[in-house]
């Protein structure tokens, strides 16, 4: 299983995975062959995306097959999603340079979601939302494409729904928008109750809503502008924050408050907003829209909806979590206004529907790559074959680490770590990020 957490990124690389061998093992009768723990509907699945970010890049998967036998159904896919995930996914989880040794649909599956209907798998706020990037199209058959959830909230009219994958392809770049907050539904105690509905201006009839398990982080396409409506009385304070937004990359986020409101109070980091380097207010949606700044804001006292507009300042430099190691956003304080439930709904998109945009797409949609003849031969990837585990070589820690990222205004220099936990390595489940050598213990090179 690929995972990770939020101050590292894990990368499989130069790897080859395969779902069957010719190895039928203690054969379970009448399967023809060994069952896992699971039994005959454990899905089969190579490496499944987590929380991330995951990069999967230079690998072979083969021998993905789903199987009818004895009155069950098993589904199988190479490149699949943790089945029972509370947790978000990142936009950056990405695949490049991806071979497979079988046919799309007629030998198997690359690619493989289940849902609540199939075995083991859940519908839990990381299950509806998961998602990775084809960085070379080498999975999809389009570079620079995104895979989905086959929701309307997460797709466009450009985008190409794969039946035996459960998802859809993209043409579109996508980012996080996280929301944080104190009162209202945003209050710890109900957080976990679907406080808010994002609701997306060109298709604002199909809103998506997280139970809020495990924080709120939506899944968003970039240059799209949504709206929020509060699940009850607004909060007295929000935290937008983005993440895998880039120079020139913008969301535009408009929140539901009480009309009666009369002024905000606005903080953040990037862009720096201070006493001294204020917000400042714009007088149209359109004035918003062309800012540069990050800075400018937009209460629209008629609907009640108070816009801003989040912008990417940084290049990402290996597997960040956001570009430059910090997060765009805005901290945003209501000073006063009522505390009556404020819904948005109708003056935003219903009538004159000033914030309603049409539903269109001008990129091509995706078309699924062919299968290839022949089939790319697994040779060159995976671990090379020693004769003996002695003859594995032992990796060396260089302390101090080289320079981490060049260029960068602080120095910043690679760390070294000394793990010296012993693990029975026979055991059931190892996490990827501790030490797995024939002695149990390595001396290694991290950031």
């Amino acid at each position: 299983m690929a995972r990770s957490d939020s101050a590292v990124w894990t990368e499989i690389t130069e790897s080859r995975f395969v779902g069957e061998t010719d190895n039928l093992g203690l054969i379970d009768e009448p399967y023809g062959r060994s069952l896992s723990r699971g039994g005959p509907q454990d899905v089969l699945q190579g490496v499944k995306f987590y929380q991330g970010p995951v990069f999967v890049s230079n690998s072979y998967f083969t021998n993905y097959e789903e199987r009818t036998w004895n009155g069950f159904f098993r589904p199988a896919g190479a490149i699949s999603f943790k089945r029972h995930n509370q947790y978000p996914s990142k936009a950056h989880n990405s695949v490049k340079g991806i071979k497979f040794g079988f046919c799309d649909k007629t030998g198997g599956n690359w690619v493989y979601n289940g849902n609540s209907s199939v075995k083991f798998f859940s519908n839990d706020d990381g299950n509806r939302q998961i998602t990775f990037n084809d960085i070379d199209g080498s999975v999809t058959g389009r570079p620079d494409s995104q895979v989905v959830k086959s929701h309307r909230f997460f797709t466009t009219p450009c985008c190409s729904h794969r039946d035996t994958w459960n998802m859809d392809v993209c043409p579109h770049q996508y980012a996080k928008l996280k929301i944080k907050g104190e009162g209202g539904p945003l209050d710890p105690s109900k957080i976990k109750d679907y406080p808010i509905k994002l609701f997306r201006d060109d298709r604002p009839n199909d809103p998506f809503a997280l139970e809020g398990t495990k924080g709120l982080n939506y899944l968003v396409i970039k240059g799209k502008s949504y709206i929020i409506n509060f699940n009850g009385t607004a909060p007295d304070k929000v935290k937008l924050e983005a993440q895998n937004l880039f120079p020139g990359d913008s969301i535009r986020v408009g929140l539901c408050f009480p009309k009666d409101v009369t002024s905000f109070t606005f903080t953040g980091s990037l862009p720096r907003i201070t006493k001294d380097d204020p917000m400042f207010s714009v007088t149209t949606i359109t004035e918003l829209d062309s800012d540069t700044t990050g800075r400018a804001y937009f209460w629209d006292v008629t609907t009640g909806l108070l816009f801003v507009k989040i912008i990417g300042f940084h290049n990402r430099v290996d597997g960040e979590k956001c570009p430059g190691y910090q997060c765009p956003g805005v901290n945003i304080i209501r000073n006063d206004g009522s505390s009556i439930i404020a819904d948005c709904f109708d003056a935003a998109y219903t009538g004159a529907a000033p914030y309603k945009k049409p539903d269109s797409c001008s990129k091509a949609v995706p078309d699924p790559l062919p299968c290839p003849s022949p089939l790319p031969s697994p040779e060159g990837y995976g671990m090379t074959v020693v004769p003996s585990i002695e003859d594995v070589p032992k990796f060396v820690a260089q302390c101090p680490g080289p320079v981490a990222h060049p260029g960068r205004g602080t120095v910043e220099y690679m760390g070294c770590f000394i793990d010296t936990t012993l693990r029975d390595l026979p055991h059931l489940f190892q996490t990827l990020f501790r030490s797995m050598t024939p002695d149990f213990c390595i001396e290694r090179q991290v950031d």
